[in-house]
């Protein structure tokens, strides 16, 4: 978890273009996904996030062009 005064947008727009927004209050690295089932996403090391419905388009849009 980290701290910090700046919005999670604002954020985001630092780290590298893999690091995508799946949640209001998660953003992941891309790579580290593993399976994309329903409205959650299990990650490589097996913890399961839900995606927002705001994100989940880009999200899938992300995984077909990958």
């Amino acid at each position: 978890m980290i701290l910090t005064p700046q919005t999670l947008s604002l954020f985001l727009k630092k780290l590298p273009d893999n690091f995508v927004r799946v949640h209001k209050s998660h953003v992941i690295n891309f790579n580290s996904i593993k399976i994309i089932e329903g409205n959650q996403i299990e990650l490589l090391n097996g913890t399961f996030l839900p995606i927002g419905k705001s994100y989940k388009k880009h999200i899938i849009d992300k995984t077909e062009l990958g």
